[in-house]
Formats: C-alpha cells, structure tokens, sequence
C-alpha cells in the first residue's frame, strides 16, 4: 500500500529534491544560457487600499478553489464517460488533478509509485489553471509550464529506475 508506507515517502522526497536540482539545472540553461543569472529581479509594487487587497485576495482564493473543483468533476466525467480503470483512471486524475490524482495512484496496484511521483512532478491542469490566475498576465507562465514537465518527467523516470 503506498499511503501509510513511510519508506516510500521518503523516496519521493528524494525523488522530489533530485528532480528539482536537475529542473534547477536545466531550466537555467534554457532560459539564460551560459549567462549568470540576474542579480536584481524588478518587482512589481503597487500601494493599494486594503479593501481592494481583500478583494483581491477573495477572488483570487475562489479562482484557486474553482480550478481545483472544476478538473475533479471533468475527470470523474471523462473516466464515467470512456469508463477507465486503474491505472490509466490515474494517469488521467493526475494529469488534470493533483489531489485526485494521488489518491487514484495510491488505490492503483500497477505503477502507484511512479504515477504518484508524476502526479507530484507535474502537480496537473489544475495547478497551472491557479498559477495563471494568481500571477494574472504580471509574468509568463511558460517558464512554469516548462520546469513542470521537466521535473514531471525527472521524478517519473526516477520512480521507475529506483522506486
């Protein structure tokens, strides 16, 4: 069973913090090159009043929420409507869904561990949905969207070779 297993957990942390180095690594060479990194990043200030905060705030939280909700019940309605099973019901959740996704691996018998560390590597549509709409057109989310898939396809690679 993978939830519960402690040595497990502790192989996707290692996973986790190898693949994030290895990201690291190359996602400073596909966005800078051989050039060091900058020193100073402009950020973006802006005084405003603490209601326009709060409701920044507010909206940003259901924006968050209703991405999460929305990729559940469109893979529940894929895996009803093309009625998948174990692991490809998981691939599909995770894909789309961090949380589901998971715990669909976990009840998966083949391949949990390295359906669960891709889960984790990409984190799905949902998280990239949330990170769009919290940096709000401020920044690109490419950048994002890349170390994703590469840390996505490091950690499953990893799971595979040693989990």
């Amino acid at each position: 069973e993978l939830f519960g297993d402690i040595f497990i957990g502790v192989r996707l942390l290692a996973f986790q913090l190898i693949s994030s180095v290895i990201t690291a690594f190359i996602m400073k060479r596909i966005l800078y090159g051989h050039e060091k990194l900058p020193k100073i990043c402009a950020t973006l200030t802006k005084r405003t009043a603490l209601g326009e905060s709060i409701a920044d705030s507010a909206m940003t939280m259901i924006s968050i929420a209703s991405s999460a909700v929305f990729f559940i019940v469109v893979s529940d309605a894929i895996s009803h409507a093309v009625t998948l099973e174990g692991t490809a019901l998981a691939i599909l959740k995770s894909t789309l869904e961090f949380s589901s996704g998971c715990a669909e691996a976990a009840r998966s018998v083949n391949f949990a561990l390295p359906i669960t560390a891709f889960a984790l590597g990409h984190c799905g549509a949902a998280v990239a949905m949330q990170v769009k709409s919290v940096i709000s057109g401020k920044l690109s989310i490419k950048p994002s969207l890349i170390g994703k898939t590469v840390s996505c396809t490091v950690m499953t690679l990893l799971a595979f070779i040693f989990g």
